[in-house]
């Protein structure tokens, strides 16, 4: 299965993005080289992520969704 990643506020830029991961290398789309730290949380059925770093600290965002790859259907 996959999941598409919403990321707001990364690095010292504080640029947006998005990635598509498979779930077993969902780790590889958050981390970064360096020391970080990454926050979870399970509200219901909606999962976020928050990374601090130095270049982050206040935190960047990430939202997860399930993705259906149009050409696997």
């Amino acid at each position: 299965e996959k999941v598409f990643i919403s990321g707001s506020g990364m690095g010292w830029q504080r640029l947006s993005g998005h990635a598509v991961a498979d779930l077993d290398n969902l780790y590889k789309a958050l981390t970064l080289r360096g020391d970080f730290r990454i926050e979870l949380q399970l509200e219901g059925e909606t999962l976020t992520a928050r990374r601090y770093s130095h270049d982050e600290p206040m935190g960047c965002s990430f939202t997860f969704k399930p993705y259906a790859d149009e050409d696997e259907e």
